[in-house]
């Protein structure tokens, strides 16, 4: 959201603070990370931490790596906001803003669909994102290869679509661990 706010204003300075934001998501990751760690290997802090078995672990870990992600392509968006010439087409901007604005909802639906184990939410991302793609392509065909900027809308727009499908694999950890307890129980 800062960084599609930082392009829409081409604010370098608001930039600078969506790379800084990733460093410490970078930070965190590794936080988390090292206590998954220990998690598997202890079960007082595997408890403590509201984990059940040492395989949920694993899907954390790879949640993690997707969260990591996903600040990546927003920090990408925000540092090619200094490479903008001139102003960008108002009507682009706002495709822009909302694709950015389904792929923001998108990720908070998969981790409210992780933190519920709602596996109907995460089925419900899947088929969200594969709109977002449809979406990105059809804006990406409207844009022609002599435009000033069409690279950097490009790229902020694969960035988009990148953000949308991490969101689905987190969502697919939701839809893996009904799938789990459906074995589990039988």
């Amino acid at each position: 959201k800062e960084s599609i706010e930082a392009l829409e204003e081409t604010d370098t300075t608001h930039a600078d603070e969506v790379v800084n934001m990733d460093d410490e998501v970078d930070r965190f990751a590794l936080y988390m990370r090292r206590n998954l760690v220990l998690a598997i290997g202890n079960e007082n802090i595997l408890q403590e931490i509201g984990l059940k078995r040492p395989s949920d672990c694993l899907e954390y870990r790879t949640i993690i790596g997707k969260i990591e992600r996903i600040g990546d392509h927003a920090s990408l968006i925000a540092k090619r906001i200094k490479f903008i010439e001139d102003v960008i087409d108002p009507k682009i901007i706002i495709k822009i803003k909302k694709l950015s604005e389904k792929s923001l909802e998108v990720f908070e639906e998969s981790i409210t669909a992780v933190q519920n184990h709602d596996f109907q939410k995460g089925e419900n991302v899947a088929e969200k994102v594969s709109k977002i793609i449809e979406e990105e392509k059809e804006i990406m065909s409207k844009i022609k290869e002599n435009e000033k900027n069409s690279t950097i809308i490009r790229f902020v727009l694969e960035d988009l679509r990148r953000i949308a499908e991490y969101s689905s694999d987190i969502a697919e950890v939701a839809i893996d661990e009904n799938i789990y307890s459906v074995i589990s129980e039988e």
